[in-house]
């Protein structure tokens, strides 16, 4: 059997987001992966990230996971063309993407170097247009129950509050 551990990655990622949310946002909160359904082409769908929370249709906050451990100047460009997709789609009418929830949020593994918390990884943002933070999870600690309630509980005050 092959298991693509990216894959995995993301969809770790998203169930201890749904588990430790649902309960404060409700059952109405979607955390879930894009799929091609809702874009024009696989092109357009490759300018979206992994992990989309939204609740009644109102995009709350953008995720993609990265599997290295420091962050680049082509993950902010990235970002950014994740940002300017979902932006495009707002101008149509086509989502709800309000100005307060127009951050995504890199979440890189972290380690003995690089320990992100929500580092912004662009200069001087502009709001409007969507920021761009770096933020660490410990995947050695993915058993221990309290410290993911507590790393999300910190993503929730820090964007969904």
């Amino acid at each position: 059997m092959l298991l693509n551990s990216w894959d995995l990655y993301e969809r770790f990622l998203r169930k201890i987001l749904e588990i430790y949310l649902k309960p404060t946002l409700g059952p109405e909160l979607l955390i879930e992966k894009a799929n091609i359904d809702s874009w024009n082409s696989w092109d357009e769908h490759k300018l979206i990230p992994d992990t989309i929370m939204r609740k009644n249709d109102k995009i709350l906050l953008l995720c993609d996971a990265k599997y290295k451990l420091d962050y680049s100047i082509g993950d902010r460009r990235q970002g950014r063309e994740y940002i300017h997709e979902f932006l495009k789609k707002y101008e149509r009418g086509d989502l709800d993407f309000n100005i307060k929830n127009r951050n995504l949020l890199l979440i890189y593994p972290s380690n003995e170097l690089n320990n992100y918390d929500f580092y912004p990884i662009e200069k001087n943002p502009v709001p409007k247009y969507g920021c761009i933070y770096a933020h660490s999870i410990d995947l050695t600690q993915i058993d221990d129950k309290s410290y993911l309630e507590s790393w999300v509980k910190k993503i929730f005050s820090k964007f969904l509050k």
